[in-house]
């Protein structure tokens, strides 16, 4: 069961066929990407190579997003990890889905060697639209219970990750740390500091500017 999203014909017309078959997304049946930045689209996307069928027919009970990783990531996506997926068009909304399959080879995106990963969303279908841009991030890796401080505060010092806490006077000190998972907004702490240590975190840095001043009163 699906739903006609194009027809590129008339009645009366002689459809030539067409030159070469629309570049599929690693084990799905979404079309690659024909640009992409780390972003993914939903089954029949942008243009794709190729493309150019007489009818185009799209599944109407699930979506899939295509999603380029550049190659240090795609090393740690395998098939069936969750993912969660932020579509520009539902900014109240985060879907899950699976990760279906990760491309065997490479493609050069703007000099940066990318995998593209097909990823199955879970439910959705009745809000997504085709085409739609969307963002993916793949849990590869889970760690429950732990210490952890924020990405933002840690710093490395000769390899050495540190953080900046607050000492028994008051005063800032360094502390390094033995860092286990690394993620985007937090670090585990595998030793190195305790539960209740105040981790500073490090200050937005503002020019000081002259304040604009008006016209002389009269």
């Amino acid at each position: 069961v699906g739903t006609v999203t194009a027809i590129n014909g008339t009645a009366g017309e002689v459809v030539a066929p067409p030159s070469a078959v629309t570049a599929l997304a690693p084990g799905g049946r979404a079309p690659l990407p024909a640009t992409s930045g780390g972003t993914g689209t939903g089954t029949g996307g942008s243009a794709a190579p190729g493309a150019g069928a007489f009818l185009t027919l799209d599944s109407a009970n699930s979506f899939q997003v295509v999603v380029p990783f550049e190659e240090a990531d795609a090393a740690r996506i395998l098939p069936g990890q969750p993912v969660e997926v932020a579509v520009d068009a539902l900014p109240n909304d985060t879907l899950t889905g699976r990760v279906t399959s990760v491309a065997p080879s490479g493609v050069d995106l703007s000099g940066i060697v990318s995998y593209y990963a097909t990823i199955t969303v879970d439910g959705g279908a009745d809000r997504l639209r085709d085409g739609q841009t969307a963002e993916a991030d793949v849990r590869v890796e889970v760690a429950d219970n732990v210490l952890r401080v924020p990405a933002a505060a840690v710093r490395r010092s000769g390899g050495q990750p540190t953080v900046t806490i607050t000492g028994p006077d008051g005063t800032p000190v360094s502390m390094p740390f033995l860092a286990g998972l690394v993620g985007d907004d937090y670090v585990e702490v595998r030793s190195g500091l305790t539960d209740g240590d105040k981790v500073e975190l490090p200050q937005a840095t503002v020019t000081a500017r002259p304040q604009d001043q008006g016209p002389p009163d009269n």
